[in-house]
């Protein structure tokens, strides 16, 4: 039978010859190997895929009609073609869009087609799984939590209108849309795509569905059918498991060639194979990976096998795409070890195999795809039956979940060879799909970002393989079997399990049984390959002694491990008697657990397809893992019914999966595992799996455990339990744990887990046994004495863990929030598991694992934290409260560390405040309420335990504060970055925050003296709060300031923050965060989003709160942007002292206040130096356990503490410590106003006289900060010598007394009144006796003033005129000194710039007799080139040594020509030609108007050019040489091939100051350049003479020709004229030329010089470039007036040249200086043919400009034949030639040449837009071009210069032979106004060009601008700054002109003439583009761009990019860092970018 199928062809369906039923299917997928030569070509897919749709209908035709096609086979027709027809060949897919797509121009899909997207799936979830580059979006109003996400059809189908949205780019790596499904929803979502009742607009795109008909009910469809499906679909999945069982896991080691034979003879006898086969063929498999680049894969391959470049690239491309690819097929197993070992030697994955098998997983992967397809496929069956689609995908997943086993054969093969762990050193960090479904933007990379760095010593690794001692003799036989590092099977002995699982299991690379260990050494020490020996132990052959296992067999105890979670549970329920809160059981309870501990034994042990299909995922390659996520999205996800059999499955194989995802996955973004997001956030089955199968514990032991061995354990040693984590080992340093952190989120998400959580201490046990090693970890240790020599980066690892581990907490603490919980019960466990976890911080005691290598024990120098039992005490003793037992800690001699999750999950779970109340917790029996709760957790009442608890949080923020200021510097750098990390405001929310918080409860329930003792004690502040000196201090004096400030700033952050302790909403904390920020400064969203918490600004009502509370203030110009300006009537919510404000924002919070408070009292201003009284706002805790949060205000160690600040501040006046004394008055203010204690709450009823009934206080113990101040003395330091003791009320008096503190008497004196208001008699009678003393010194001072006040006053105001008249004197004089040294370089910021911009130049003003009455002013100055200091060497630039300007010469594309047949190029010039600026285009009306289509500029419309740029930086010559070469040598070296400009020119740099690109030095050699006004804008000819005046010229260049005939053979003397001009050294500097023009020549020519350069040649290269620069920054300058700040170093001119900067002008004036220079001193034999250049360049100019009259007398112009005709070429560039041409012929003035070029670019414009419209018949019929020409004529009707712009253009084209009737026609179509118009617009850019050029070139300087020069046009303006005549005078021609114009309309004609391959009557005239340039259009909405990337196809390889880039200024869609359409080694952006 075999053989009659392989000689059938394809398309062959006779039924003779094909299988038809599930069973013959079955029959024909095992000889399929057999019958297509080993390859699986078109045509057997094809064959293979027809025979298994056949088999879906057993070849029953009438159910294939009926069911499946409707329109059934005709006698002609068969199965394939009908198959082929509805495209359900999935290889065919891209074929067929690929000739769909080929010859449009913007190539694009449309993905309406795909199935998600049809009618039929409404009432069903979307499923749309996000591809690589996809827009992915999430709704936080909508979503259930932050992994509901949508695509963006859904998204654009559902009402969004005012949600918070987020977007971001799908990473392709997983993920789907959640539209449709109820349980990722808050609110019901209408879909018009998906909802059952929402209306359509989505066609059926259904071929099976084109009609409308009555549905048929499920259940007319036949049992016949069903059963033939399910057989079809069971055989497939049967032979799809058969064939990956056989599938090596082992893609590393190749193996020897008889452990191959070997493989291959099991392999085919299991499978039904021939065995031992005569010319059996094998296949050597190169696999794929994420870490190699195509270039090594290509090497490798062609130095492996001896192929081409194209053959590698292919092979390499298919590995890329498919995941594997078949190298060669061979007889010879010895070659193809050779070409693996060759390979695999870049560690490369390689495989070899029998080519038969190898065919036969190509096969079952294309039975996946067809299984996948069946499901989500563009084609539905069943299409008129009810839920039709559905049935399919239905028995699929029925199939799946049946119980099946592998056969005995299978079973052995499927665990023979498993992977190894890759290597250690190997990076494991990748890009998984966290962004589109869960928290990749929120969480992910911003763990990444922080702490993600590399660490580049070697890690001291964690290896397991001696961690326990084997205690079981038959360890080394069970060992064999051992093929996964978990632990041992079930049927092990359970006495020895983790003995003998954990050194099995440790010991994987022995693999193979004890009978033939010998002879697979011998093969191993034999075969030929060297590299890893350890490896291919791996692959030794099993005996045929082997046990009977399976895949499926768990590898770890499943019974053990239950066993000791009921232990577990039972413990916690006894802990929880102990505690005094027991838990509310039943008798049932114990039945419930171990009804659901069976259950979960039986689930676990049953063996599914889908366990198979899971388990075997490592061992497949990228397509087919791809498509078994696909299919179980596409069937177990989708499908609401069997979504919870996939979860108990995927929690059965978890510790396996994880296994594999942590140590052996190559491809870890393709992982099986990573469907756990899909999984775990759909509520019920996350609720499911942690109630029924203990998800929850078996994720929190997987971690507990491998963090202490690196290795995948459910059970260790009892000595392991109480470990703590080693921070230098492998486990912790791994990257991918995070996504296991992840999987225990995402079921902390579901309500229903929150409950359980809440409920069940069980679950707080797990967690807490999986922080317990992480608390305390990694110690920090000072180094007092040396430096730290070697700075560990185990930091790092440490920190990435406190990220995860810190939300976890918050997660946790979250789940007492539950709403399915009333408030008793939550309140009831939430004291319990807070008790529970302040047992576990008592108790904790870690031990540390000793650290073994190899069998033997590493030198440990690690240190431990003890526990709270190993604490010490000593008594400190205070002036007034008496002696305190506190814990004895020096955290600057004693190990610290910054991480304590228990305290942070402790501070999470006190955050429940609502659950705390007082009543909630009376009715629960603390009648004593949150004190007394607190209280009774604690046995022991020696100490306070609860402040020794805080122990670790208080030494963690001493800590920090001595970090900050240095006092554990020797520790190096990584000491201040975790102090910065801990502090970073996106992990202290988790950390630090929660650190302080537990203070805040510390300071509400404990002793108020002791803990701020215990504070003061580890802040080690003590002595110097007792006023004494410590000497044995380990601070300095500014240290210890330091540390004071800090200290005093915590104790007020206690008292004001109230964000957790008063239960605030979260919106209310949003909205308090943004006022703080936003308060003290207006800034962008980002920079908001950078200072505000992650968890507030990912909240939905983070927006709404943001414009409630800001304005935001949109961009105005390019460079600006969007601001948030807060509103003025929330400045006042401001506090100066918010707890995330650094020093800084305090200060600038108190300027913020202080301003205000100026704004709403404007009679009272308070100057600068004036104090600001801000009065502590304080707001009440009306309930609560926080209600009394402020008592520690009123006790006698805070008296203490502001009293020895206050008067420290007074006494060391010489260290001016105002942050000290600001903190204690405030400290101090806060003490006498704070209303959150019973103090103030007695004191207030005591001064209003009226007592709160609901309030009950005892005055005996309430006693106010009033009575401390007024009665507890203190010894104070009087002077060196004396003390004193002194009270508060005292010390605030003398402070009063106090002059110097004047700045503080306005807070002193309230706090006086404050105690005078509440104080006792005495005290009033202090105060009152110093009032009355102060009031008589007063008055005694101001008689004594009286009478000398108006003397002194004069004196003191004459003393300082005469200071002010010395200063000013002096700054002259130094004025004066540094303009003449410095003038270029200086900036101004004076207000009146203009004035000051002139003093960089020295002004002659004089009067000039020849302008007769109009007494013009004539200015002449000097402008001085910069001459600053040698940015290398640093030494001053002077004339002694050769320097200049760094430049860059580039070549450009910029200018561009118009395409006169563009209608959207025409009508934007129509359009702005009517517009008053022309620049400025309606942008609005263009948004709203224009749909965006991607079109950009035509490419063949662009001019190349060179331009040249500078960024101002000055360099010697020499100096410059030297870095040249430097930079030179580097990019031969390894470091320039890793950077960008490797590949540039070899002679581009980097500035050494700036970064700026380069390759040039442009000489500065002199002084100054000489300026004028008028200038040469004042000619002294006559204008009428030009002509004459060129001709004598040209008559006296050509004699010089006669008088001096021949070349020459020496250099040409050089003459200075110029004294200006200084140069040492000529020949260094025509060096430095030389290389300039070769840099021209390389930039331009894209080839070396290979030949001396040719000097006019290089001239015309120079003035052209020129041209080409002015001519940029005149585009540039376009439409930008006024929306950027003013250069102050520039003139105001009132143009656009304001707006160029400075350098640039510099940069423009030394090259124009340049261009002449050189033409005079490189003109040598090397570099010109004769002596004559100068005269031959300026004999070409007057040719060119005077065609006919020249012609005669001159004979040998220079490349005569290449001049382009004056109508022809760009005047601006003839301009430019000229002018250097003629610049030594003074009876040439340039102005009158440039009169003569704008009647030049005149005439062009006139005859170019007479071209374009009497030959524009096609652009003439478009509708939006007759629109803009209609507007355009009715605009410009009374347009003045109507009639001499008739006169003008019927002359000039009479010229050109036009016919009258033409003209006609053409002012017609156009009329005369509007000509004029176009005219105008067209000739300003050329007018600006010009203006730039006479000011750079010619020394012209534009005077200020005059007040009605606004009221002109740019137009008018320019023509009168250049003293040129208006449009009228101009076109109405004296008679030279007429000649001009003449002369050269004929030399035109003649050149068209001569051009015979032009059929128009004229040569066409191109010009230059005058709109505003503009970028290809795009989307005003970023997702609309990403959405249509998505769908654009590449021109170049027909697909559509992964990564995609647009051309802004074509419109095309390239590649973007793919391999596909690589050319060299330049991807398809830098190839598209040369054309």
């Amino acid at each position: 039978m075999s053989q009659q199928i392989s000689t059938a062809p394809a398309s062959d369906d006779s039924m003779g010859s094909t299988p038809v039923t599930p069973s013959q299917l079955k029959t024909f997928l095992a000889e399929t190997p057999l019958m297509y030569k080993n390859r699986l070509h078109k045509g057997a897919k094809k064959h293979i895929l027809t025979n298994c749709y056949r088999s879906l209908w057993s070849n029953d035709l009438d159910l294939m009609q009926k069911y499946f096609f409707k329109e059934g086979l005709s006698d002609s027709d068969n199965l394939s073609q009908l198959l082929e027809k509805y495209n359900l060949f999935g290889s065919e897919q891209h074929d067929h869009d690929d000739h769909q797509h080929s010859n449009q121009q913007n190539l694009s899909i449309n993905n309406d087609d795909e199935p998600e997207y049809w009618e039929s799936q409404r009432g069903k979830q979307c499923g749309h799984l996000f591809k690589k580059g996809e827009s992915v979006y999430r709704c936080r109003n909508c979503g259930l939590d932050d992994t509901c996400v949508m695509c963006s059809k859904c998204f654009h189908s559902t009402n969004h209108d005012g949600h918070d949205v987020k977007i971001w780019i799908s990473r392709g790596a997983g993920g789907c849309c959640d539209c449709g499904d109820p349980e990722a929803w808050k609110i019901p979502l209408e879909c018009s795509i998906h909802s059952l009742n929402a209306a359509s607009n989505i066609p059926d795109s259904s071929s099976s569905m084109s009609t409308q008909r009555q549905l048929e009910p499920l259940s007319s469809v036949p049992q016949s059918i069903i059963d033939s499906l399910r057989d079809t679909i069971t055989v497939v999945f049967d032979y799809i498991l058969e064939t990956f069982a056989t599938s090596p896991e082992d893609v590393v080691a190749v193996g020897t060639a008889e452990s191959i034979r070997q493989d291959c003879r099991d392999s085919h006898q299991a499978l039904n194979l021939p065995v031992n086969a005569p010319n059996q063929t094998y296949a050597c498999v190169l696999w794929n990976d994420e870490k190699h680049s195509f270039d090594a894969v290509i090497n490798i391959v062609c130095e492996a096998i001896g192929c081409t470049k194209d053959e590698a690239a292919h092979c390499a491309e298919c590995v890329d795409e498919y995941g594997r690819h078949i190298v060669k097929e061979s007889t010879d197993i010895d070659e193809l070890i050779r070409i693996a070992d060759t390979i695999s030697s870049i560690n490369l994955a390689v495989t070899i195999c029998s080519s038969q098998k190898t065919l036969r997983e190509e096969i079952a992967g294309l039975l996946l795809d067809w299984l996948k397809d069946l499901t989500g496929g563009r084609y539905k069956f069943f299409s008129h039956v009810e839920g039709g689609s559905s049935i399919i995908r239905d028995i699929i997943c029925e199939v799946l979940s049946e119980d099946w086993a592998l056969r005995p054969e299978l079973a052995w093969l499927s665990i023979r060879y498993r992977r190894e762990r890759m290597p250690e050193d190997e990076d494991d960090e990748f890009d998984l799909e966290g962004a589109d479904t869960d928290m990749g933007e929120d969480d992910e990379d911003e763990d990444e970002i922080m702490f993600g760095e590399e660490i580049n010593e070697e890690e001291i690794l964690l290896d397991e393989d001696d961690l326990f001692e084997n205690s079981n003799e038959e360890g080394s036989d069970d060992e064999e079997e051992m093929p996964v590092v978990i632990e041992q099977s079930s049927e092990m002995d359970t006495d020895g399990d983790v003995a003998v699982s954990t050194e099995s299991s440790a010991s994987r690379r022995r693999q193979s049984d004890a009978p033939s260990r010998h002879q697979a050494d011998t093969n191993i020490m034999s075969s030929s390959q060297g590299r890893h020996a350890e490896a291919l132990k791996r692959r030794r052959l099993s005996s045929s002694t082997h046990k009977p296992r399976d895949i499926l067999d768990m590898e770890w105890n499943l019974d053990t491990w239950l066993e000791y979670t009921e232990k577990l549970e039972v413990e916690e329920r006894v802990l929880a008697q102990q505690l005094g809160i027991p838990i509310e059981s039943t008798a049932n309870d114990i039945v419930t657990t171990h009804r659901l501990n069976a259950n979960l034994k039986k689930e676990f042990k049953r063996k599914l397809r889908l366990d198979y299909l899971l388990q075997f995922d490592l061992r497949l390659w990228k397509t087919a893992r791809v498509s078994i996520k696909d299919l179980l999205i596409g069937t177990f996800i989708s499908n609401f019914q069997y979504r919870p059999v996939l979860g108990t499955r995927f929690a059965r194989n978890y510790p396996e999966l994880v296994d594999a995802f942590f140590f052996k996955d190559r491809e870890p973004e393709n992982s099986i595992s990573t469907l756990s997001v899909q999984l775990l956030t759909v509520p019920t089955v996350a609720s499911m799996l942690v109630k029924e199968y203990k998800f929850f514990g078996i994720v929190c032991t997987i971690l507990e455990n491998f963090f202490l061995t690196d290795h995948i354990h459910m059970t260790l040693p009892e000595e392991y339990s109480r470990a703590q984590v080693d921070c230098s080992s492998r486990a912790i340093g791994r990257h991918r744990y995070a996504y296991t952190i992840f999987d225990l989120r995402y079921v902390m998400n579901a309500e229903q887990v929150k409950a359980e959580i809440l409920r069940n201490p069980l679950y707080l046990r797990h967690f807490i046994d999986m922080l317990y090693q992480f608390q305390e970890m990694d110690p920090l240790q000072r180094k007092a004495d040396t430096h730290v020599e070697f700075e560990s980066q185990s930091w790092v690892t440490a920190f990435n863990m406190t990220l995860q581990t810190s939300k976890l907490c918050r997660l946790f603490a979250g789940c007492f929030g539950s709403s399915e919980v009333d408030v008793s019960d939550a309140s009831r466990n939430l004291c319990r598991s807070i008790y529970r976890v302040l047992r576990e911080i008592a108790e904790w005691n870690p031990v540390l694992v000793s650290r073994k290598d190899d069998n033997e024990t590493l030198s440990d120098t690690r240190v431990k934290i003890n526990g709270l039992k190993d604490q010490k005490f000593h008594q400190i003793n205070t002036p007034n409260a008496g002696a305190f037992e506190i814990v004895e800690f020096d955290i600057t001699k004693n190990p610290v560390s910054f991480h304590h999750p228990f305290h942070w999950l402790l501070s999470e779970l006190f955050e429940n405040v609502s659950l705390l109340h007082p009543a909630v917790l009376c009715e629960l029996g603390w009648l004593g309420g949150f004190k007394q709760m607190v209280d009774d957790a604690f046995e022991d009442k020696k100490h306070d335990m609860f402040l020794m608890i805080l122990e670790y949080p208080i030494r963690t923020i001493a800590l920090l504060a001595q970090i900050s200021c240095g006092v554990w510097v020797r520790n190096g750098y990584n000491i201040r970055n975790q102090a910065h990390s801990y502090r970073d405001v996106n992990v202290r929310e988790s950390t630090l925050d929660c650190d302080i918080y537990l203070l805040q409860v510390g300071l509400t329930v404990c002793d108020s003296n002791q803990i701020l003792l215990t504070l003061m004690d580890r802040f080690q502040l003590v002595e110097w709060f007792r006023g004494k000196a410590d000497k044995s201090s380990v601070y300095d004096a500014s240290q210890m300031n330091y540390m004071v400030e800090e200290f005093l700033n915590l104790l007020i952050i206690c008292v004001t923050e109230h964000g957790y302790a008063s239960g605030t909403t979260i919106e209310q904390r949003i909205r308090q965060y943004i006022i703080q920020f936003l308060g003290i400064s207006s800034m962008a969203y980002s920079e908001l989003l950078k200072l505000i918490p992650e968890s507030l600004t990912e909240h939905e009502s983070f927006e709404s709160q943001l414009n409630q509370i800001a304005n935001f203030k949109a961009p105005d110009g390019l460079n600006d942007r969007g601001l948030y300006e807060i509103k003025p009537e929330y400045l006042d919510e401001i506090d100066p002292y918010h707890w995330h404000y650094t020093r800084n924002q305090r200060e600038e919070a108190q300027a913020v206040l202080k301003k205000r408070w100026n704004q709403l009292n404007p009679d009272n201003k308070l100057s600068d130096k004036e104090e600001f009284l801000l009065i502590p706002k304080v707001k009440r805790i009306e309930v609560g356990p926080f209600r009394h949060l402020g008592q520690f205000l009123h006790s006698h160690v805070l008296c203490q503490i502001i009293a020895y600040a206050l008067w420290d501040a007074k006494f060391n006046k010489e260290t001016k410590n105002d942050t000290m004394l600001d903190e204690a008055l405030y400290l101090g203010m806060l003490a006498v106003t704070d209303p959150n204690s019973p103090s103030s709450e007695l004191a207030a009823m005591k001064m209003k006289g009226k007592y709160r009934a609901d309030v009950l206080v005892d005055e005996s113990t309430c006693t106010h900060f009033v009575n401390f101040a007024e009665k507890d003395s203190y010894s104070i330091q009087i002077n060196e010598i004396e003390k004193t003791h002194a009270s508060l009320l005292l010390i605030l008096l003398r402070c009063l007394d106090d002059a110097e503190l004047s700045h503080a008497h306005k807070r002193l004196q309230f706090i006086v009144d404050k105690i005078e208001g509440y104080g006792s008699a005495k005290a009033k009678e202090q105060i009152a006796e110093w009032k009355e003393r102060k009031s008589i010194e007063t008055k005694a001072k101001v008689e004594r003033e009286g009478e000398n006040s108006t003397s002194e006053y004069e004196k003191k105001k004459a003393a300082a005129k005469a200071r002010q008249a010395a200063i000013m004197s002096q700054f002259a004089k130094a004025q004066s000194q540094f303009m003449e040294k410095h003038a270029g370089l200086y900036k101004i910021d004076d207000e009146d710039e203009d004035e000051e911009v002139q003093e960089l130049y020295e002004e002659v003003a004089t009067m000039k007799d020849e302008l007769g009455s109009e007494n013009e002013l004539e200015v002449v100055r000097k402008c001085y080139f910069p001459a600053d200091n040698c940015i290398v060497c640093q030494e001053e630039l002077d004339d002694n040594n050769l320097f200049g300007m760094l430049g860059l010469i580039q070549q450009s594309n910029l200018h561009r020509l118009i395409p006169m047949n563009n209608t959207d190029v025409m009508a934007d010039i129509l359009e702005s030609s009517r517009l008053a600026n022309p620049w400025v285009a309606a942008k609005d009306e263009k948004e709203n108007d224009k749909p965006f289509s991607f079109a950009g500029f035509p490419t063949e419309a662009h001019v190349p050019g060179l331009d040249i740029s500078s960024c101002g930086h000055l360099m010697h010559a020499d100096c410059f040489e030297t870095y040249q070469k430097s930079v030179e040598s580097q990019l031969l070296g390894e470091f320039g091939r890793t950077f960008p400009f490797a590949v540039s020119p070899k002679s581009r740099f980097l500035c050494p100051l700036c970064k700026a690109l380069g390759n040039v030095l442009v000489p500065i050699v002199w002084k100054g350049k000489t300026e004028s006004f008028p200038g040469a804008m004042a000619p002294s000819s006559d204008y009428a003479g030009l002509t004459k005046s060129m001709k004598d010229a040209a008559e006296d260049l050509r004699k010089n020709f006669e008088h001096i005939p021949g070349a020459f053979d020496e250099d040409v003397p050089f003459v200075n004229n110029d004294p200006n001009l200084v140069i040492k050294d000529k020949d260094r500097l025509k060096q430095i030329y030389n290389q300039l023009m070769k840099v021209m020549h390389v930039t331009m020519e894209k080839r070396p010089v290979e030949h001396p350069l040719n000097l006019p040649d290089s001239l015309l290269s120079l003035y052209d470039m020129y041209a080409y620069t002015i001519a940029n920054f005149e585009i540039a300058q376009r439409g930008i007036e006024g929306t950027r700040a003013r250069d102050l170093t520039v003139e105001h001119t009132g143009t656009f040249i304001d707006d160029v900067s400075n350098t640039s002008q510099m940069l423009l004036k030394i090259l124009g200086m340049t261009n002449n220079l050189i033409r005079d001193l490189m003109n040598t034999p090397w570099q010109a043919e004769d002596r004559f250049t100068r005269e031959r360049l300026a004999l070409q100019a007057i040719s060119q400009l005077l065609p006919e009259t020249t012609a005669g007398l001159v004979d040998d112009v220079y490349k005569a034949h290449n001049l382009k005709t004056m109508l022809i070429d760009d005047p601006f560039r003839v301009l430019v030639r000229m002018s250097f041409a003629i610049s030594d012929i003074p009876s040439i003035e340039i102005h009158h040449v440039l009169r003569t070029i704008y009647i030049t670019e005149l005439t062009r414009i006139v005859i170019s837009l007479a071209q374009g419209i009497l030959n524009g018949d096609r652009i003439l019929k478009d509708a939006k071009i007759l629109q803009f020409l209609k507007s355009l004529n009715q605009d410009k009707q009374q347009m003045a210069g109507t009639e001499s712009i008739q006169r003008f253009t019927n002359y000039v084209l009479e010229l050109l032979n036009i016919p009258s009737s033409s003209i006609k026609n053409l002012f017609d179509v156009i009329q005369p106004g509007a000509f004029v118009s176009l005219i105008r617009f067209f000739a300003l850019p050329f007018l600006r060009k010009s203006l730039l050029f006479m000011v750079v070139c010619h020394g012209f300087i534009p005077q200020n601008p005059s007040d009605d020069m606004e009221e002109k046009y740019e137009f008018e303006n320019i023509l009168d700054i250049l003293r040129l005549p208006g449009l009228d005078t101009a076109l109405d021609l004296q008679s030279f002109e007429q000649n001009l114009v003449k002369g050269w309309c004929e030399d035109y004609m003649k050149c068209s003439s001569q051009l015979q391959q032009i059929q128009d009557p004229v040569l066409s005239i191109s010009l230059n583009l005058p709109t505003q340039y503009q970028l290809t259009s795009l989307p005003y909405r970023l997702d609309e761009l990403l959405d249509e990337s998505s769908k654009r196809v590449c021109r170049k390889c027909k697909t559509v990019p992964e990564h995609s880039a647009i051309c802004l200024i074509c419109g095309t869609f390239v590649c973007a860092r793919r391999f596909c359409c690589t050319e060299g080694t330049k991807g398809e952006c830098n190839t598209h970018m040369k054309r």
